[in-house]
C-alpha cells in the first residue's frame, strides 16, 4: 500500500515518458494530487505499452489515474474511489489527456 506521495507532483506512482511498463496490484491512498500518473511524453514521441491493471486508488486530491500522451496501452480492472477530495472542479476518476 502506498500511503504517501512521491517527490514528483504529489503523486503516489509517477511515470515520466515511460514505455513498456506494468503497474499491477498496487494500492494508493490519500495522494495529494494523483494516485497514478503518466506525463512527460509528447505527440511526436508518445509512451507505448503502459499497462495499469488491478490497482486500487482511493481519496486522491485530483485524478485517481491520469495518463497523458500514452498510446497502444491498456488500463483494466482498476478501482478508483473518492477522487477529487480537494474539491477542484478538474478532478476525475480516470483522465486520458492528449
Amino acid at each position: 500500500m502506498i500511503d504517501q506521495a512521491g517527490p514528483e507532483e504529489d503523486t503516489g506512482i509517477y511515470l515520466c515518458a515511460t514505455s513498456w511498463v506494468v503497474i499491477e496490484g498496487f494500492g494508493v491512498v490519500d495522494a495529494p494530487a494523483r494516485g497514478i500518473a503518466h506525463r512527460c511524453a509528447t505527440p511526436e514521441a508518445p509512451s507505448v505499452g503502459v499497462v495499469l491493471r488491478g490497482n486500487v486508488v482511493e481519496r486522491s486530491g485530483l485524478e485517481g489515474i491520469y495518463l497523458s500522451e500514452v498510446a497502444q496501452s491498456l488500463v483494466e480492472g482498476n478501482v478508483i474511489r473518492e477522487p477529487g477530495v480537494t474539491g477542484d472542479t478538474r478532478s476525475h476518476g480516470l483522465y486520458l489527456a492528449n
